[in-house]
């Protein structure tokens, strides 16, 4: 058994949120997470919402949160639609030896689709609300205002904000990494690759009246809260990050 100075004392929990365990998704998914993990322990926790309709993503997370701390646990959430490659919890973990990265609220991946092409190594709103994304590849890990949720490793949940209930299903992660910036934690994003079927996800708001609600709704909900009132403009301002570019004005290595 391999040791690894994890933050949380009593091991790792991972937690999967899905709509259905004996999805071929879901399947699929939890194949890769234990055919990538051989020799790494930790507990693995499924929250299944069969589809309800008053389900929030972000409480599912605020639970397993709430769980990880009450059993001094580091966390890492996944989506069920994600595929783990080969090494990707040990190569978390060496860079959990290095302060930087351990002292980080978040740790994030470089997101990629199944044919291997680039989805998203950072997430951001711009000025105008409108969510950007950074494709150019990494070699080594870096600091950003915000990634895509589909999976984090949270190395002390202790000093993670709580995701607010008040969205449906959308944005709620990107709000909880300004949050954590705005009270001067750091959020990194990983040189390790993680397949997200997130082509699947995109297809079902098009045809699902709901998810286009819900969408729309959220992103309605994010830009009176950041936007309207240039809270997200000034927040930038203040810790030196360029909307436009993507990149820190300033070092923030």
């Amino acid at each position: 058994m391999l040791n690894f100075p994890i933050v949380g004392k009593h091991g790792l929990l991972v937690n999967i949120c899905t709509p259905d365990i004996d999805s071929l998704t879901t399947q699929t998914c939890l194949r890769s997470l234990k055919r990538t993990t051989e020799n790494i322990p930790f507990t693995l926790i499924l929250q299944e919402n069969k589809y309800e309709q008053g389900f929030r993503h972000a409480s599912a997370i605020n639970a397993a949160i709430a769980m990880a701390i009450k059993e001094n646990k580091s966390l890492i959430i996944a989506d069920d639609d994600v595929r783990f490659m080969e090494a990707w919890l040990h190569n978390t973990l060496e860079y959990l030896k290095i302060p930087q990265y351990a002292n980080s609220v978040v740790l994030g991946y470089s997101l990629i689709y199944p044919n291997k092409s680039p989805q998203s190594n950072s997430l951001w709103f711009n000025e105008e609300g409108i969510i950007q994304r950074s494709l150019k590849p990494i070699t080594q890990p870096i600091f950003v205002v915000g990634q895509c949720s589909a999976c984090w490793f949270i190395p002390d949940p202790c000093k993670m904000v709580e995701m607010n209930t008040d969205y449906i299903k959308y944005v709620f992660e990107l709000e909880a990494c300004l949050d954590l910036i705005s009270r001067g934690e750091r959020i990194a994003v990983l040189p390790i690759p993680i397949i997200h079927e997130a082509t699947k996800q995109a297809r079902k708001i098009m045809k699902n009246r709901g998810l286009n609600l819900a969408m729309g709704l959220d992103h309605k909900r994010f830009k009176e809260r950041w936007i309207n009132n240039s809270r997200l403009k000034d927040l930038y301002t203040t810790i030196g990050w360029d909307a436009v570019t993507g990149t820190w004005r300033k070092n923030h290595g």
